[in-house]
């Protein structure tokens, strides 16, 4: 696993932390290991950029913030997201955030989720 992945997985399981609970739980957890020369922590949470199932968990969590979300592969994946109904007037809107576009599934959808996150901050 490359550390861009590592880093999108700790960026996913921290947003997932504020904003669901769910099977993977919603903190982080640590192993502490002695290597001889002195204490190490790891944060341990599911590879959310590498494995679809823990990425569709995370498609789930967006449906729920989310009227609609298109998950699509060609040559490459991408995901858009975005919201379409009726205002108080019953005219019709739609906003939708930028699409995301990765190699794997599992890591468009987790870029995804995270630029949802910061467009709502």
């Amino acid at each position: 696993m490359s550390d861009y992945e590592k880093l999108t997985d700790a960026r996913v399981a921290a947003m997932l932390a504020t904003i669901s609970v769910g099977p993977y739980g919603s903190s982080y957890r640590a192993k502490v290991n002695f290597d001889g020369k002195g204490w190490t922590r790891e944060d341990i949470h599911p590879p959310y950029s590498t494995d679809i199932a823990a990425a569709w968990y995370v498609l789930e969590v967006l449906r729920d913030h989310f009227s609609n979300v298109v998950l699509a592969g060609d040559n490459g994946w991408g995901l858009s997201l975005g919201n379409v109904g009726f205002d108080d007037a019953d005219n019709l809107y739609e906003k939708w955030l930028p699409p995301i576009n990765a190699e794997t599934a599992p890591m468009a959808i987790c870029l995804a989720g995270l630029m949802a996150l910061e467009a709502q901050q």
